[in-house]
């Protein structure tokens, strides 16, 4: 008897411990409405979503907040599930050196109309490469059809085409810059590129509401320069040619700057 007591008053001491643990993060505000997740991906038509930017040596935080559906699209059909939940390491892919990511709950198993979040932490050091860090998340759908869990991507199999995770890891001697896409770019330009996919030649088309010099840079998901260059916008529509032929096939990101904001483009080159 006295044994037993012993193991309940250890369990039951354990249990509160854990409930007294801060959570990961709080959920922001989301309603079923919306995206599975917030913030969204980053769509390169609208120019809006997408994670904040960090530099080298700087501790990052984000949360994403989600609201499991009761349902989500497979095979052209309406999967109705019980769960969703994501490993709770390595379902993240290309997340910069250093970082991780945590849930609440700490399962990472969130059920359907119940707000849970993700939050990703982490800082790079002076060894890694900055540039743009394109991110996939690895969903389990659960029920009774697939008891051992469906797996599906995001934004990948349930976003749009047009949309990307990624975040931005500028060097040090930039971190004084602000490398967020803000008002006066996005007030001020309309871009997009075309064709897209491409396999040798595609172009940046830019309308602007006044001249400016911008600075523009192309990489790959591993944040290499292939192409960096000074452009002179004029008032009106501008036309940036780009041959890349010479780049191998995957995903890169050009970047519009102006020193203090970006907007960014994702390019498909398909050989």
């Amino acid at each position: 008897m006295h044994k037993t007591f012993t193991i309940f008053l250890f369990a039951t001491v354990f249990a509160l411990s854990l409930t007294a643990q801060d959570p990961a993060c709080m959920p922001g505000q989301i309603s079923a409405d919306t995206s599975i997740i917030l913030p969204e991906p980053y769509n390169f038509v609208d120019m809006d979503g997408g994670l904040d930017s960090t530099c080298i040596g700087l501790f990052y935080e984000q949360v994403l907040t989600t609201l499991a559906p009761a349902t989500v699209p497979f095979g052209g059909q309406e999967f109705a599930i019980d769960s969703l939940s994501i490993d709770v390491e390595g379902a993240i892919d290309g997340l910069p050196p250093g970082f991780e990511y945590a849930c609440n709950p700490p399962s990472c198993v969130f059920l359907p109309e119940e707000e849970a979040c993700i939050v990703i932490t982490g800082m790079t050091d002076e060894t890694i490469t900055p540039g743009t860090y394109d991110l996939s998340l690895r969903i389990r759908a659960f029920n009774f059809i697939a008891p051992n869990g469906l797996v599906l991507t995001y934004p990948d199999d349930l976003g749009n085409p047009d949309e990307s995770y990624f975040i931005n890891v500028a060097a040090q001697d930039t971190c004084n810059v602000t490398l967020t896409s803000t008002s006066f770019l996005e007030d001020n330009l309309t871009s997009f590129i075309a064709p897209n996919p491409t396999a040798s030649y595609t172009e940046l088309k830019v309308n602007s509401r006044e001249n400016m010099e911008l600075q523009m840079v192309l990489t790959d998901i591993l944040g290499k320069v292939h192409v960096q260059q000074p452009i002179t916008i004029v008032s009106g529509q501008n036309i940036i040619p780009l041959q890349v032929q010479d780049l191998s096939q995957g995903i890169y990101f050009i970047n519009l700057t102006n020193g203090k904001e970006f907007i960014s483009h994702k390019l498909v080159i398909e050989n």
